[in-house]
């Protein structure tokens, strides 16, 4: 259905005007029917008589649509917060239409929250000051949180080596010394350092690892088996099997959730055997403090049951908080999944099955334990604009289809053309959704590898992503993966990222369906206008020391390491990487190769590249690539032993030319993989013969202003103005 190049056409201009297009604001005396923290259920729902739950609110919008003219419907929540024990679900019977959505908004001026998260009480002194609760026995309660929150603030797992507040990021880990036996190829028993482990564990199989493993492709949190105290070794349940992904010796982890490792404020732990949780409280009392857990993994969720997508239903202005991570999760028809590729992560917030024209504005997430939104399977022409989101403990918000992986693990497709159209034909589709203006930070919380918006095991065309502020992430900002068309993703000010992870970008597409009659497929991204800066990376592998418990970790975990600004992973087609302004990163702004190198007909033009630790820009190609294009680009750096650029084959160059370098210390450029790397001979091979080498003369760089001065060398090369005042969050 979506693969005719004239519906795309359609779908990107359906887009286009629903970005334009603002959801209906409602005066509070005229919604149809209220919702309030003290309301009644068996009330008429009005202002003075409003209900109490959103489920009720729900049902009465159903009676109203039966019997009414077609007509737009708003609910209108009053603030307060909303616990719930179980998500609040919307099917197709609950749609609106375009001439009449469904809206559920906060009431003017006031904040509605809905948690998932159950009040602990009835605590008891346990030893020090650590007090502790009895978990009821509900039946069909599972009990399996990793956060608690007091007065609403996530609290700090017991771990070892402890957090340190200082530096919570580099501080706090240990070191794998070993795995065992030497030459087992996916170990799952290691030990650590020596004097790592002070304490006697009375229950260490109530334990997690938190680790970093193999390449910092992944985080993962295994449960230890088995530990013997003799001799250090520690034997977990799951063994990762990739080669990139198994344990190894200098991997960074810590060790979680063992009371004997309940030694400072702010620090809990839960016995899933006798159901009791301890907790140490920070002020050293619970006086008047509320201590929740979460309990459930979804608040909303808005699920076809038939093959009509739920339609035209509006969220505004509310907060959620407060779920269950479900992490790792385990695909019930491929356990081998987990080792793949992820997102692996469950727990949704805010839950979309198969959704078409559904809108989330202006909403918070804070500190939900999984993903904040989840659009899964089918998805179009949804729009997610204007959220803050906060402490998420995965991803941002996500694109993905997880019923694609008992296909296994695409890379053996390569190639294999039949394979990949076959595979490529079952994924669902998401087109023409738009998220835009929105805050996401400091997310990946419990699940590292979360990206702040995440395309994955999907086909994609007609999507865009603009004008978001996305910063301070362990790992990419933002990810597409597995098959896509024509994207858009521009105007986005992203910063501070892959501060955990290695092999990472900014912007990380990874391009596994490659279909080259494909008239959507065909496409590639179109990426434009955005800042992105400090993409940082970190090595997998410790450095040694002589000193292993009074070295600090930061000490040892070297960065910045192996990543870039733009990232094209395993083989683009027809790329367009216009108007960007890359700063600070490590292997270059853009990276355009990956692990196949074979990028056709792609085009890095008018772009500004500033201060890279290695390379400026990386075209690591093959020979099986061509047409590509590098021009008018701007180019300027200090590192005396950073390289220009890095080539690994001139048959995929169609043209690199007429772009503007400078070496803020007159250094001679270097291009690596070239034999003696001079800049004298890439110009002979018959490359940038037309660029120049001089200052760019950007307004104030020191301070971030990148603009180009009048006198600027790069007007005489064609260089466009990049208009930086659109870059982020739009009023």
């Amino acid at each position: 259905m979506f693969r005719q190049s004239n519906l795309t056409l359609v779908i990107l201009l359906a887009a286009t005007l629903l970005r334009i297009v603002p959801v209906a604001l409602a005066d509070s005396r005229d919604a149809d029917f209220y919702v309030a923290t003290d309301g009644n259920d068996g009330g008429p729902g009005s202002l003075d008589q409003p209900f109490l739950t959103l489920e009720r609110a729900r049902d009465a919008v159903r009676s109203l649509k039966a019997g009414a003219a077609d007509k737009p419907i708003t609910v209108l929540i009053r603030g307060g917060s909303y616990r719930l024990e179980q998500s609040v679900v919307f099917s197709g019977r609950d749609s609106g239409t375009a001439q009449a959505p469904i809206t559920y908004k906060a009431y003017p001026g006031e904040t509605p929250v809905f948690s998932g998260g159950r009040v602990v009480s009835d605590w008891k002194p346990h030893r020090d000051q650590i007090v502790a609760a009895q978990l009821p026995q509900i039946e069909n309660q599972y009990y399996r949180f990793r956060e608690v929150f007091l007065n609403g603030q996530r609290q700090i797992r017991a771990r070892y080596p402890n957090r340190d507040p200082k530096d919570p990021r580099f501080g706090g880990w240990a070191f794998i010394e070993a795995t065992l036996p030497a030459d087992d190829a996916a170990p799952i028993r290691f030990t650590g350092e020596k004097g790592v482990f002070p304490r006697q564990w009375a229950k260490p199989d109530q334990g997690e690892i938190f680790i970093i493993p193999g390449l910092a492709w992944n985080s993962h949190l295994i449960p230890i088996r088995d530990y013997n105290p003799q001799t250090g070794e520690i034997t977990v349940s799951r063994r990762p099997n990739q080669v990139w992904d198994r344990l190894m010796k200098g991997n960074r982890f810590y060790v979680e959730n063992l009371l004997e490792e309940l030694d400072q404020p702010g620090e809990w732990c839960f016995d899933s055997q006798t159901l009791t949780l301890y907790f140490w409280p920070p002020e050293g009392k619970l006086d008047g403090a509320e201590v929740t857990i979460p309990v459930i993994d979804r608040l909303i969720e808005l699920r076809a049951t038939t093959n009509e997508p739920v339609r035209h239903l509006h969220f505004s202005g509310l907060t959620f908080t407060q779920t269950l991570p479900v992490f790792p999760w385990i695909h019930p028809l491929n356990p081998d999944y987990l080792e793949c590729n992820r997102p692996n992560s469950g727990g949704f917030a805010f839950y979309l099955e198969n959704t078409e024209a559904c809108v989330i504005d202006g909403c918070r997430f804070d500190q939900v334990g999984g993903d904040a939104i989840r659009l899964h399977g089918a998805s179009t022409l949804n729009r997610i604009t204007r959220n803050e989101i906060v402490g998420a403990g995965a991803q941002g918000i996500c694109f993905a289809d997880l019923e694609f992986w008992p296909y296994h693990f695409p890379a053996v497709w390569r190639g294999n053309e039949a394979k990949l159209s076959s595979v490529s034909s079952r994924l669902p589709w998401a087109v023409g959704n738009v998220v835009e203006n929105n805050h996401i930070h400091d997310c990946g919380v419990i699940d590292n590898f979360g990206a702040a918006i995440h395309f994955h095991g999907q086909n994609t065309d007609g999507n865009v992503v603009a004008h978001n502020h996305i910063h301070d992430q362990p790992h990419h900002a933002i990810y597409f993966s597995m098959g896509f068309g024509q994207n858009i993703i521009e105007y986005n000010d992203i910063h501070d990222l892959c501060y955990v992870m290695a092999d990472a970008g900014g912007v990380y597409c990874n391009r596994w369906s490659i279909l080259p009659d494909d008239p959507v497929l065909n496409k590639s991204q179109i990426i434009r206008y955005n800042r992105i800066r400090n993409v940082m990376g970190v090595v997998p592998h410790a450095t040694a020391t002589d000193d292993p418990v009074g070295t600090p970790s930061q000490d040892r975990i070297k960065r910045p390491y192996f990543t870039w600004g733009i990232y094209f992973d395993n083989s683009p087609r027809r790329v367009q990487v216009y108007g960007n302004l890359c700063v600070g990163n490590v292997w270059g702004g853009v990276f355009l190769g990956g692990g196949y190198a074979e990028p056709e007909d792609c085009l890095v033009e008018n772009n500004i590249f500033v201060g890279s630790s290695v390379y400026q820009y990386d075209a690591s190609m093959n020979d099986n690539s061509r047409g590509n294009v590098f021009q008018r680009n701007i180019v300027s750096f200090s590192r005396p032993d950073a390289s220009l650029l890095r080539v690994t084959s001139r048959e995929g160059i169609k043209k690199l030319d007429d772009n503007l370098y400078f070496h803020q210390g007159g250094v001679a450029l270097k291009v690596a993989g070239l034999e003696d790397g001079s800049f004298e001979k890439w110009r002979a091979a018959g490359f940038d013969r037309n660029s120049v080498v001089a200052d760019p003369l950007f307004v104030d760089p020191a301070n971030g202003d990148y603009r180009l001065t009048p006198e600027s060398p790069a007007w005489k090369l064609g260089f466009k103005p990049i208009p930086f005042e659109k870059i982020g969050i739009q009023k």
